[in-house]
């Protein structure tokens, strides 16, 4: 959920598209929603160094984790408004952890985005719109200094199966992130693996949000250190979880 600001639409980096099985989202949005917290302006007015480290859990052993390379060729962007090409492929991980639990006990959980500050390092909660539930607005936080939100639209919400969802970053206008949340069966209970995508329209977002510190690519690379260190504590949190 974490953006740190990022955003783009709906057909997947590889130009491949997104199915959209959004079939009730566990948690109404009434039932997930809660009071709109206050959130001051991030703005990397500095520099990258400056904006505090995620913090490490002390047991990942339980959660193994990789980068996707993808298949054939690497995957490269072109963005004319930096006249840079960027590779996209190293943007993508996975992180993969059994649990003792149902597919479906598990998917109740981590689609109920009000509870996900209690397993992220970042993403401090969430709550789904009243009108819309195929969209929610996540929080998070940084330290004590770094507070934002982002919109975020719900791809696939099939219970027991997947939860994934894009994230639009604090503007909800471009496409940045794309979150996964995948569960199936397997020896001693079930398979739950966390994906993570970089997606090429959190360029158009970083130049909507104009960060004077910090290059596009020194954010690709933060968000990929965030993901690297936050995917195993989370998934070690929810095991904890739903296993007490």
């Amino acid at each position: 959920m974490p953006v740190l600001s990022t955003s783009m639409r709906c057909c997947s980096s590889n130009g491949g598209s997104f199915t959209k099985t959004v079939d009730g989202v566990p948690g109404s949005p009434r039932n997930a929603r809660r009071a709109r917290p206050v959130v001051p302006e991030l703005r990397s007015s500095t520099d990258a160094s400056s904006i505090p480290r995620p913090r490490t859990s002390e047991n990942h052993a339980a959660v193994s984790s990789s980068t996707e390379e993808g298949i054939g060729t690497a995957q490269l962007y072109h963005f004319p408004i930096y006249g840079v090409a960027v590779d996209m492929t190293p943007y993508q991980k996975t992180a993969t952890t059994t649990v003792d639990a149902s597919p479906e006990e598990l998917y109740d959980l981590v689609a109920d985005v009000s509870r996900m500050g209690e397993w992220s390092p970042v993403c401090t909660g969430g709550y789904y719109d009243d009108d819309d539930p195929t969209w929610f607005t996540g929080t998070n936080a940084l330290g004590t200094d770094y507070t934002w939100e982002t919109r975020c639209r719900v791809d696939v919400a099939e219970r027991g199966r997947e939860f994934t969802f894009v994230n639009y970053g604090r503007t909800g206008n471009h496409e940045a992130v794309r979150w996964g949340l995948h569960l199936a069966p397997g020896d001693g209970g079930t398979e739950l693996t966390q994906k993570w995508e970089g997606l090429p329209g959190d360029a158009d977002a970083f130049a909507e949000e104009d960060d004077p510190g910090m290059t596009l690519k020194d954010r690709l690379d933060l968000m990929q250190t965030f993901a690297e260190s936050g995917m195993p504590e989370t998934l070690v949190n929810i095991k904890r979880t739903a296993e007490t």
